[in-house]
């Protein structure tokens, strides 16, 4: 490679260098940024981690347990919720040779 080819090639990995670290501190300052006005709404974010593969599902209570709304929206992962009583539901099968199965 001649010398005038070796430093496009250095300026080009400085470049694409320098971009790549300027939209990951974009998406970071981004997302601190939506996390606080989150806060500021009094939201709270849910994060579940299921290790079972139970179906879970999120609902709210009015502080009577007789009314009860599914919360649409949640796809069992995570979620960001304004203030109110919540619960989690999980409906978990039992696994297949743990026992539990019907007729064992």
């Amino acid at each position: 490679m001649t010398g005038e080819r070796v430093t496009i090639l250095i300026a080009l990995f400085i470049l694409v260098t320098v971009a790549g670290v300027a939209v990951a501190v974009y998406r970071f300052v981004e997302s601190e940024r939506l996390e606080d006005e989150r806060y500021e709404l009094g939201e709270t974010e849910l994060i579940v981690v299921n290790t079972t593969g139970s179906q879970v599902s999120l609902h709210r209570s009015s502080g009577n347990i007789a009314e009860v709304d599914l919360v649409p929206n949640f796809d069992g992962d995570r979620i960001w919720l304004p203030a109110g009583s919540y619960f989690l539901k999980l409906d978990r099968e039992p696994a297949i040779g743990s026992g539990d199965e019907k007729g064992t």
